[in-house]
């Protein structure tokens, strides 16, 4: 896993990638952009104890819209409509791109929000490359039970 972070005119970016190494990048980008995000304009609720609420509450979510997709080449963006996390201008893209040194392909997930008073200089990077771990183990296992003749299951997003 690899991860990027800087802050640049008051913004947070970053990058993290994660190897896929049970499917190639076709296989992975058609089966995100069907099974977890659906179509342009879709919108989905991500909730999870990692996030910390601004508001007292016990676990920290957010609505998320999807605003592109391009499936021939695997990549999509989706920005933060509304959350109890203190995010504000969170923005994100995502690229399924092949691997071809080790096989299989690679998932790149480029970052950006604007800082905040409740997040001070709480990096994201960390849990958006722990977020993006368990989307890469999870995908990893789908494609592996299906190598080994099992009836496989929808990756699903693990935002926990």
């Amino acid at each position: 896993m690899a991860e990027e972070m800087q802050q640049q005119q008051d913004m947070y970016e970053g990058k993290v990638k994660a190897t896929i190494k049970e499917a190639t990048a076709d296989q992975v980008g058609c089966r995100a952009s069907k099974h977890i995000w659906g179509e342009v304009g879709c919108i989905r609720y991500c909730a999870s104890k990692q996030l910390s609420p601004v508001n007292g509450e016990s676990i920290g979510w957010a609505r998320e819209r999807l605003t592109s997709i391009d499936h021939a080449s695997r990549k999509l963006s989706h920005v933060v409509m509304d959350n109890n996390i203190g995010w504000r201008h969170y923005e994100a893209r995502w690229e399924v791109v092949d691997e071809e040194e080790v096989g299989g392909c690679r998932i790149e997930w480029s970052f950006r929000m604007e800082p905040n008073e409740e997040w001070g200089e709480k990096p994201l990077g960390p849990l958006v490359a722990s977020t993006l771990e368990k989307i890469a183990r999870a995908i990893n296992e789908v494609f592996h039970a299906r190598d080994d003749g099992g009836q496989g299951r929808s990756a699903v997003d693990e935002r926990q």
